[in-house]
C-alpha cells in the first residue's frame, strides 16, 4: 500500500491526539499529557515493518550494546535501576552509574537526520521509501476530551504510539552511544564466580 506509485488516502497516516490533564487543575500547556492513537492497519503495517527490520538489524549488527530499548528479554530502567542499588549495596555503596534522559526525545528528531541515518545504514530500499513516505504523510488531529482543537502535520519527531517507533529512535541515537563508548572506556563487573555481570 506505500511503496506503490498509487495514492492511498490520509487516514492510514492520522492519528487521534488526546490532551490528558497531569493534574487536577492545569494551567500550561506542559501539563497536559498528549496520547496519540494510530489506526490498527497502520500499527499492523509498521509492526511487519518493525519485525523484518529488527532481523535486518540483528543480523548485521547495527546498534551498539548501549541500546537495549528494543532487544526482547531485555530488562527494562527500572529492573536495572534496581540491580544497582543491591550492587551498590553489597559493594560498600562504590558503583557509580549515570543515566541520561532526553526531554521530549522522540519529538526532538529531525526528519532529515532520520532519513540520513537509515540510508547510511544501508538498509533495504523498501524500508527506507516506507519510512520516508510514511513520515511525509504523519498528521494528528488534536483533541481536549470531544472537542477538536486543530490537526497538525508531524514536521519533526518520531511518531509514537506503534512498534517501529522505538527502533527509529534507537537507531539515531546509536551514534551518540558509539561516540560515548570512544570517549569513555568500558566498566565491567566482575562476579564471585568469575562471570561478567555487566558493561557499560
Amino acid at each position: 500500500m506505500c511503496l506503490d506509485a498509487g495514492r492511498e488516502d490520509d487516514w492510514l497516516y492520522r492519528g487521534v491526539t488526546y490532551l490528558i490533564p497531569k493534574n487536577e487543575q492545569p494551567t500550561s500547556p506542559s501539563q497536559y499529557r498528549p496520547i496519540t492513537c494510530m489506526s490498527v492497519l497502520y500499527k499492523l503495517t509498521t509492526r511487519c515493518v518493525t519485525e523484518s527490520l529488527k532481523r535486518e538489524v540483528d543480523a548485521r549488527g547495527l546498534l551498539s550494546e548501549n541500546q537495549m530499548g528494543t532487544k526482547r528479554r531485555v530488562q527494562g530502567a527500572k529492573e536495572h535501576t534496581l540491580t544497582n542499588i543491591v550492587i551498590n549495596s553489597k559493594y560498600e555503596h562504590g558503583l557509580h552509574s549515570t543515566w541520561v534522559d532526553v526531554m521530549k526525545a522522540f519529538d526532538s528528531v529531525d526528519h532529515r537526520y532520520l532519513m540520513h541515518i537509515l540510508e547510511s545504514l544501508h538498509l533495504p530500499g523498501w524500508v527506507v521509501s516506507f519510512v520516508r513516505h510514511t513520515i511525509s504523510r504523519w498528521h494528528i488531529d488534536i483533541r481536549w476530551g470531544k472537542e477538536a482543537l486543530m490537526t497538525k502535520a508531524i514536521e519533526r519527531g518520531i511518531l509514537q504510539g506503534d512498534s517501529l517507533s522505538p527502533l527509529l529512535f534507537v537507531l539515531c541515537m546509536d551514534p551518540l552511544s558509539r561516540k560515548l563508548n570512544a570517549l569513555y572506556p568500558p566498566v565491567t563487573v566482575k562476579m564471585p564466580d568469575g562471570g561478567v555481570f555487566a558493561t557499560n
